[in-house]
């Protein structure tokens, strides 16, 4: 469904917060089709999510020996249910979202955002992303930036650079 969407612009308007979850669901539905309430609708749209517990592992050692930031492209509907099901994301001290900034990546502004939220310049932050688009933002702000492969080649990159031991 986000990737049936993604270039939708009622998806845009949604993810940076410009229209509530009820409009999105609205037209969503509208769109496909469907007739779903909002409640089932809310069940559907944040069912794509699967426990990583060797990810949840990884960013653990990460927060033990720096701070860690989150800088992420997401509804609030996704934010609540991955806050609350995934607890070790709250660790965060002050999560940078698109729902509450109204930017998303690459925009420039999104990672300055992200590094005054941690209180320090881009160029003292490290930025992981699955998407190359977003990799390349952040290096032309000034971070440090490492493509997200899978969990084995991050550790050993973080290894690398030092950030673990």
């Amino acid at each position: 469904l986000f990737r049936y969407f993604e270039k939708e612009p009622v998806l845009v308007s949604y993810l940076t917060g410009q229209i509530s979850p009820e409009v999105f669901c609205s037209e969503v539905c509208a769109k496909m089709d469907l007739e779903l309430s909002f409640d089932d609708f809310c069940v559907l749209w944040c069912d794509v999510f699967s426990p990583k517990p060797d990810m949840e592992t990884l960013l653990a050692e990460v927060y033990a020996h720096i701070p860690v930031g989150i800088l992420s492209d997401i509804d609030i509907l996704h934010w609540k249910y991955l806050s609350t099901n995934c607890p070790i994301l709250r660790q965060s001290a002050k999560p940078t979202l698109s729902f509450e900034t109204g930017i998303l990546k690459p925009n420039p502004k999104s990672y300055y955002i992200a590094a005054a939220d941690m209180g320090v310049l881009p160029e003292e932050c490290v930025f992981i992303d699955d998407r190359p688009v977003n990799v390349e933002g952040a290096r032309q702000v000034g971070m440090y930036s490492i493509l997200f492969k899978d969990v084995d080649s991050l550790r050993a990159e973080l290894v690398t650079r030092k950030i673990l031991p």
